[in-house]
């Protein structure tokens, strides 16, 4: 019935009397709205209670609102209705705002995407299928939950202008709660705006609504923008407005952005601090863990089992995710801190191993070079020692020479000097003694004439000298240019050298600077001058020394060949280094994707290798689930056996077993996933015709009572109404009112006359009844009145001939109604009286004579006609016409209406009864049909079968997709290293990009080098024709000289002539003519002496010359070859230089270290440059140059080959040093700690090892250091994070965390056993909870726990690394037990303080208060009452929970959340056990499908119940209210 219609209490106790409207512990009077004071006296209206809650375009709801009665909700409704759906989207969702937690059974499979979308869009028409209770589900529903309340029949929601688009859809959930406002505030907004009551809002009141904005769009996921205001939704905030929800950005200006939060994690914390008023985000999330886990719609079953131990352990304290993700993460960090180590150790022993390996090939390879330069420097030196001995020889020759060319020149003077003076003498004979003045002067002037001559050549030839002096000079000034511009070419060149190295051009292309072969112009020369004086003067000429132009120039035109070749060389090499740059950067992104890439593999590998390990887990799980539930089928059908023992279900229930029968072979041991569809199928289709026959007969005992009770209030209104007359009934159409003043009835105003017989009188009054005379209405003034009047008429008419009713019928007296005798009379005569049967008239023989025929007539047989219509009835006595029938007939209705509710009263209660059974074997069958065993377990595990091997599937598609993504970034990287490779081998260039950019930047130095050498070679040119020139110059001056020295010999040997000719002839006129005989043969004998000995000397100073030229050809061949030599040395020194030294030419101590040979680095200093020569230096400053080289190239050798030492049978040759090298870059390039990779390049002939890595590059002796360094670094940051994980965290952080757990957890579970210190089922029963160490905790635990009760700062020493070891051997047992778990999932598992303990309950007894039992599937307990038990205990952790926040924060709200509450609990439980609820002063949202919660111990409930048309889109809910007595129909 709608419109408040009134229906009785269901459950109401049947004893003590009806129920009244006062609730239990409200005073009377008081509204069962108003709240009572709680115990401590604060009052209950000073604490958050929920108030309102609604769903906005979310789902199938469109616009709800659901009020709550004094933070009290029971939503209800059928399976699949939308009750739990309301639930899961409203709380505790709004609470935390944690959208992977909807799901109400824990499965996460509800999404808000899901809701806005994917679930309004469903279609249930042939998709249903059934769950284990006998519920239809949706298949494609991401979510069933217990009660079966999946998305059947969607209806489409609506799309919103919202934030994300046009195509999005945007829905609202929203609660309200709210206190009184004179409770003290103990938070407010953190943003200033005060919670207080808005306009709208009734006063003394503070509201709290939070709530979500929910949009989701195709192809995306959902999204929410949680809002938290005081403003009261639908009064001064419109969430749906004109049909259509309010978009994101006005509800932003609305209600403010600094009340919308985007993160959850914001929105949480002021919910924890404004609503729960606490500051603690661990407690808050503890507090929040308790209502998910109540919320669970399984939470009431298999408690007996040992699952009450498991969720009272779930309700304590859980630990907080982030210390232990934390923890985890620093143990992660400390694992791979000490892989890292470690792998840095054992790559360190491998480069060790290494560098002593290449010790022995540096050793050997130095040591063959070194035998190759000491047998150059051997050769220098034995070079240098015949120089020696040539310069001593020659020297001796040149002496030699001088002598005997002096002797030959005394002899001829005396030779000539003799002839002359023999002459001279010999015409003195002749002449007179005394000469003549004119001879006199002849002769003097003949003197004076040969003395100006030699005077004038003498002047000339020192002119001469001087000019060839000068020659001279300019010889030696473009010598020393020359070796200048020569210097700065051989500087270019060891730059060019150098740069050639550094640019991988081999230096021997670019040749030597020449050095210019000096060579003697003129020897040294030793001659007699004679003076005007006529003394003879010693003269020495020094060897004019020059170069051999014709060989530097040959060697320089070489050597600008060698340049331009290297120039072109260089080019092409820079062409193909510029390609090869191109190819390294291409290779590089190659090796990157490849690096990456196989990353990606090597996960793809993992996750392969964990989807199998998943792959054959969930069929173990298949097994172990298939065995179980075909075990809980068989069981299932010996009870339904038991509770249908009449029914003939032999061959249903065999078919049933059959379904559930497992293979004998082990392998295929499982159900199939469609098992147990079928066997609940097969179930329901056995239970459902026993349901509907029971319903059949339930539904017939229900009509039979409802047709019995009706029956009886008839009677009773019959009974009620019976106090006067029995009126017969008028027409269904006759329904006008009467004035019993201005007339009356037909019956009242007539009687029978006094000779009628009974019989007569009962078929007179079954005639009048019969034709409706006898209930007419006959008026006062015995006139019709309005003509539209409903009702039937009585007026008098034509008096009829004839018998007429006033023959049997007499006006009563008095007649009522105003109405005359004389009125009635003429009725009656107006009325016929038919004859009776055979006692007609005769028929007239005219008819004119016949009389009318009478149009209204009855007779006192029962017969009647009224115009065209007639009829007959008849009765067993008279019950209206006479006031002595009318008594009859009264008082026998009276008995007739009593006997029939004798009767009707006694069915009814045989049909109560016969219902009761019904109802009670119905609900029996129901309970069986609901106690089908869930077959959650085998469709999870083959759910998590099909995710699994879904999972592997797309695994390894993903593997495969990530092996051939490898595997073709893999061949491109041999690809691009092969064509990288091929032109780098051609070039000898290196096959990396910085490589190679050095490479290109040093042949760029390279070229530029090459055009300045071009540029000195062009000026030694110009020098080298400057110094010809002034050759030829010199030349001239030279011949010059000698002919002017030979014409100034002449010249004064011509004057001394003259003179010793006139002394002679003076002499000789005044001696003896036999003096002057003597003296001309002495002077004749002297002369022939001297002729006589002048050939032989003669010849001797020809021999003496040739032996010189001899001896000097012989000196200038040997210092060519010593020079020769000494390059070849130094060339060959170069080379062992270029093996020890860096491209700069400094010592490579990296490979000086590495060979065992740092003493030599002294010796490898860079070589300066010959500076050139001044003007004047000696010939042989070259030499000096290469001399004092090769004295440092010995120095290094000696210091070389005493370092080496000998040699050693275990020195690696070339091909050794590659296969080590292969072992060496496996070793680094396999380690991701390392994650190097080695490079074996051959500069200068020796093999190097260079190491690449993240950090650069390094020679493998440096890297061995730099894993020196990065170990010490690694072994430090090891330690440091040991320190920070066990020391901070372990012994810090977590163990107070564990400390402060417990501790808590203690506390809750005494304010739990207080609560249920005063609770006890209506037969006595009470609970008590024990916490204490698990018995088969180990010895770790036993140890960690006390060590954790004690304060840090009371712990010794010695206890505090007892317990960092305990909990750290905690922590490596279950790593040892699952090693493929997380970090975190380890710790969890390892350092869940739950597991540590045992809940043990006991059931006590109020009759036997010394008594307890221990909690078992073995306890002496009905499952009623089991079933109690567990739910009293749930509620006391809840209490306990709220009550342990209330000290802190009075103002909390305290709730429970319930889905599919007190499932397979009996009906009358569910009274004690919500008025526990009430008396724990929790609020609560039931949801159920039977419960009504109309109880007395309810004082008060708003009651939803929901209706759902899968045809249909939409949900409509029926709204009710209890308020302690009564449940009332709100509206629709």
């Amino acid at each position: 019935m709608l419109g408040g219609a009134e229906a009785p209490a269901v459950g109401a106790p049947s004893e003590g009397g009806a129920a009244t409207g006062t609730a239990p512990g409200t005073a009377p009077g008081t509204d069962p709205g108003t709240e009572a004071p709680t115990e401590d006296g604060e009052p209950a209206g000073g604490r958050y209670r929920l108030s309102r809650a609604g769903i906005h375009n979310v789902w199938h709801y469109d616009d709800h609102v659901f009020d709550f009665a004094d933070g009290r909700l029971l939503l209800r409704g059928r399976n699949g209705a939308g009750k739990s759906k309301a639930l899961e989207m409203l709380l505790p969702f709004l609470l935390d705002g944690d959208a992977r937690r909807l799901d109400t059974t824990g499965s996460s499979r509800t999404s808000l995407r899901w809701l806005l979308l994917e679930g309004r869009d469903d279609r249930s028409s042939g998709s249903r299928r059934r769950t284990g209770d006998g519920t239809e589900a949706d298949p494609l529903s991401e979510n069933a939950s217990a009660d079966g309340d999946a998305a059947e029949s969607p209806a489409a929601g609506a799309d919103s202008d919202s934030e994300d688009g046009p195509s999005a859809t945007l829905g609202y959930l929203w609660v309200e709660f709210t206190r009184s406002a004179d409770a003290p505030r103990t938070s407010s907004d953190e943003h200033g705006a005060r919670a207080s009551t808005d306009d709208g809002a009734a006063a003394g009141t503070r509201r709290i609504t939070l709530g979500a904005a929910v949009t989701a769009s195709p192809g995306a996921e959902a999204r929410s923008v949680f809002f938290i205001t005081d403003r009261e939704v639908g009064t001064d905030l419109l969430l749906i407005d004109d049909g259509r929800p309010m978009p994101v950005d006005r509800l932003r200006a609305e209600v403010g952005p600094h009340n919308c939060y985007d993160a959850p994690v914001n929105y949480r914390a002021r919910v924890m601090r404004e609503l729960f008023g606490i500051d603690d985000p661990v407690r808050y999330r503890n507090l929040i863990h308790l209502l998910y886990r109540l919320r669970r719609p399984t939470i009431g079953e298999r408690l007996e089992a040992g699952e009450l131990v498991s969720v009272l352990a779930e309700a304590l304290p859980p630990m907080d995710e982030t210390i232990l993700d934390e923890m985890a993460r620093n143990i992660t960090d400390l694992e791979q801190a000490r892989a890292r180590l470690q792998a840095l150790r054992s790559a360190r022993e491998q480069v060790s191993g290494f560098l002593t390996d290449y010790r022995g090939y540096l050793q050997r390879t130095l040591r063959v070079q070194a035998e190759s330069v000491r047998e150059q420097v051997d050769a220098y030196r034995r070079r240098d020692a015949e120089v020696e001995r040539l310069t001593g020889e020659l020297e001796e020759l040149v002496t030699a020479e001088g002598a005997v060319q002096e002797e030959r020149d005394r002899l001829r003077r005396t030779r000539d000097t003799a002839s002359s003076d023999a002459t001279t003498l010999s015409r003195s004979g002749d002449a007179p003694e005394d000469a003549s003045d004119f001879e006199r002067q002849a002769r003097d002037a003949a003197v004076s004439a040969y003395i100006r001559a030699a005077e004038a050549t003498s002047a000339a030839a020192g002119y001469a000298n001087t000019n060839e002096e000068q020659a001279e000079q300019r010889l030696g000034a473009d010598i020393t240019a020359i070796e200048r511009a020569l210097d700065g070419l051989g500087r270019l060149h060891e730059r060019l050298r150098t740069t050639a190295r550094a640019a991988g051009v081999d230096p021997a292309g670019l040749g030597q600077t020449p050095h210019p072969v000096p060579t003697t112009l003129a020897p040294r020369e030793s001659v007699t001058r004679v003076n005007l004086e006529g003394l003879e003067q010693a003269v020495e000429r020094e060897p004019v020394s020059g170069i051999d132009v014709g060989d530097l120039r040959a060697r320089l035109a070489e050597l600008h060949d060698l340049f331009t070749a290297a120039d072109t060389a260089a080019a092409e090499r820079e062409t193909a280094v510029a390609d090869l740059i191109d190819r390294a950067e291409r290779r590089t992104a190659a090796e990157q994707r490849e690096a990456a890439l196989a990353g990606e593999a090597e996960s793809a590998e993992s996750a392969l290798e964990r989807a199998r390990e998943r792959e054959q887990a969930a069929i173990g799980s298949v097994r172990s689930a298939s065995a179980d539930y075909a075990d809980r089928v068989r069981a299932w059908c010996t009870r339904l056996r038991e509770t249908s023992p009449d029914a003939d279900l032999g061959t249903q229930l065999a078919e049933l077993e059959s379904l559930v029968e497992l293979p004998l072979e082990d392998s295929l041991r499982v159900l199939d996933a469609d098992v147990p569809e079928r066997v609940a199928r097969q179930a329901h289709g056995t239970v459902d015709p026993l349901l509907r026959e029971l319903r059949t007969r339930r539904d017939t005992a229900v009509g039979e009572e409802r047709e019995l009770s009706t029956e009886l209030d008839e009677l009773s209104e019959r009974r009620g109404a019976a106090s006067g007359h029995i009126a017969p009934e008028r027409p269904a159409w006759a329904t006008a009112g009467r004035d019993e003043a201005a007339g009356a009835p037909f019956y009242l105003a007539v009687d029978f006359a006094s000779d009628l017989t009974s019989d007569e009188r009962s078929g007179l009054e079954a005639a009048l009844e019969a034709c409706g005379v006898l209930s007419g209405w006959i008026a006062a003034d015995g006139s019709l009145t309005d003509g539209t009047t409903r009702d039937l008429l009585l007026a008098p008419g034509r008096p009829v001939k004839g018998r007429s009713l006033r023959d049997v019928l007499v006006p009563a007296d008095p007649v009522p109604g105003g109405i005359t005798s004389g009125a009635v009379s003429a009725l009656l005569d107006s009325i016929g009286l038919l004859p009776p049967p055979g006692e007609e008239e005769p028929e007239p023989r005219h008819r004119r004579d016949s009389p009318p025929p009478v149009s209204s007539a009855v007779s006192v047989d029962g017969r009647w006609r009224l115009g065209a219509a007639s009829g007959a009835h008849s009765k067993t006595s008279a019950e209206y016409i006479g006031k002595e029938a009318r008594a009859e007939t009264s008082d026998r209705h009276l008995a007739n209406i009593d006997r029939r509710i004798a009767i009707a009263e006694a069915l009814l209660a045989e049909a109560e009864e016969r219902r009761g059974d019904i109802e009670r074997m119905h609900a029996a069958l129901v309970e069986t049909d609901r106690a089908l065993p869930d077959p959650s377990g085998v469709l999870a595990a083959w759910s998590s079968l099909d995710n699994a091997r879904s999972w592997l599937a797309e695994t390894q598609r993903a593997h495969s997709a990530a092996r051939d993504e490898y595997d073709k970034a893999r061949q491109a990287t041999l690809n691009l290293r092969a064509e990288l490779a091929e032109p780098a081998a051609r070039y000898e260039l290196p096959t990396g990009a910085d490589q190679l950019a050095a490479t290109r930047t040093a042949l760029e130095r390279l070229r530029t080098g090459l055009a300045a050498a071009h540029r000195d070679l062009e000026d030694l040119a110009v020098l080298l024709e400057d110094y010809r020139g002034h050759t030829a110059a010199w030349e001239d001056a030279r011949s010059g000289r000698v002919l002017a020295e030979d014409a100034r010999t002449a010249a004064i040997t011509d004057m001394i002539t003259v003179r010793r000719e006139i002394e002679l002839t003076d002499r000789a006129r005044t001696a003896a003519p036999d003096q002057i005989s003597v003296a001309v043969d002495q002077v004749r004998d002297r002369m022939e002496d001297a002729a006589g000995q002048l050939p032989e000397v003669e010849r001797k100073a020809q021999r003496a010359r040739d032996d010189r030229v001899a001896a000097e050809t012989r000196l200038d061949t040997a210092v060519l070859e010593r020079a020769a030599q000494a390059r070849r040395a130094l060339d060959s020194g170069g080379v062992l230089r270029a093996m020890l030294a860096r491209e700069d030419g400094g010592a490579d101590t990296a490979l000086l270290t590495a060979a065992g040979i740092e003493s030599i680095a002294a010796h490898l200093e860079p070589e300066e440059a010959a500076e050139a020569a001044e003007s004047g230096q000696e010939a042989d400053a070259d030499h000096d140059v290469l001399a004092g080289r090769v004295a440092a190239l010995d120095a290094l050798l000696s210091e070389l080959e005493a370092g080496l030492g000998e040699p050693d049978a275990d020195e690696l040759d070339d091909s050794g040093i590659l296969r080590r090298r292969e072992e060496l870059h496996g070793v680094l390039a396999a380690s991701e700690a390392v994650g190097a990779w080695t490079e074996l390049t051959e500069p200068a002939g020796l093999k190097r090892l260079t190491v690449h890595g993240d950090d650069g590059s390094h020679d493998v002796t440096a890297y061995a250091d730099h894993l020196d360094e990065a170990a010490a670094a690694a072994e430090e940051d090891a330690l440091l994070r040991e320190e920070e994980a066990f020391e901070r965290h372990l012994l810090g952080e977590l163990a107070g965390h564990l400390r402060g757990q417990i501790e808590e957890a203690h506390a809750l579970i005494s304010t739990m056993n207080d609560v249920l210190g005063d609770t006890t089922t209506s037969q006595g029963l009470g609970v008590r909870l024990d916490w204490q160490l698990a018995p088969d905790a180990d010895e770790d635990i036993q140890a960690v726990v006390p060590l954790l009760a004690k304060p840090p700062e009371q712990r010794t020493r010695v206890e505090t690394t007892r317990l960092r070891d305990a909990l750290r051997r905690c922590i490596e047992a279950i790593r040892r037990l699952d090693p493929t778990a997380t970090g975190g999932a380890q710790l969890r598992a390892a350092l869940d303080y739950r597991s540590w303990f045992a809940f043990t309950v006991y059931v006590t007894d109020a009759a036997h208060p010394g008594r307890e039992r221990r909690l078992s599937h073995r306890t002496a307990l009905s499952q009623g009452e089991q079933r109690v038990v567990a739910y009293l205990v749930l509620f006391a952790a809840a209490a306990a929970q709220f009550g342990s926040l209330a000290a802190q924060a009075p103002q909390a709200p305290r709730l429970i959340l319930l889905d599919d509450a007190f499932a397979k609990v009996d009906e009358p439980t569910h009274g004690r056990l919500l008025g526990l609820l009430v008396e724990l002063d929790l609020d609560f949202v039931l949801t159920s499908e039977r419960v009504w919660g109309c109880f007395e111990s309810v004082p008060s409930l708003h009651i939803y119940e929901c209706l759902r048309d899968p045809a249909v889109p939409g949900i409509a809910t029926l709204h009710f209210t209890w308020d302690g007595s009564r449940r009332r129909l709100v509206g629709v």
